[in-house]
């Protein structure tokens, strides 16, 4: 997720296709507190001034989501009310 902080739009948006092909990896039996982690360190970028870069997130914790519901429903209301825009956080949990 460092690439995540990249000054470069591109690379963080390739960062997050990287991270969807991680999650497609991952099995059910993940570490829920990696889960957690991983997903806490994404979040702050679906709330980034980049509309392509808030996507590409988005895309990402939706994967994340469906494998992990459990650990991403709270992490995701936690964060809803301190994120500018509500619409990403929305979209995912609208799939749980």
């Amino acid at each position: 997720t460092k690439r995540l902080d990249d000054s470069s739009d591109r690379v963080r948006v390739q960062c997050c296709g990287t991270l969807e092909a991680l999650v497609e990896c991952l099995g059910r039996d993940y570490c829920e507190t990696n889960t957690g982690y991983l997903l806490k360190g994404v979040l702050i970028h679906m709330d980034d001034t980049n509309p392509e870069v808030q996507e590409a997130v988005c895309r990402a914790v939706e994967k994340l989501a469906r494998l992990k519901p459990h650990v991403c429903r709270p992490c995701l209301h936690e964060v809803r009310d301190q994120h500018r825009g509500v619409a990403y956080i929305d979209r995912v949990l609208g799939q749980l």
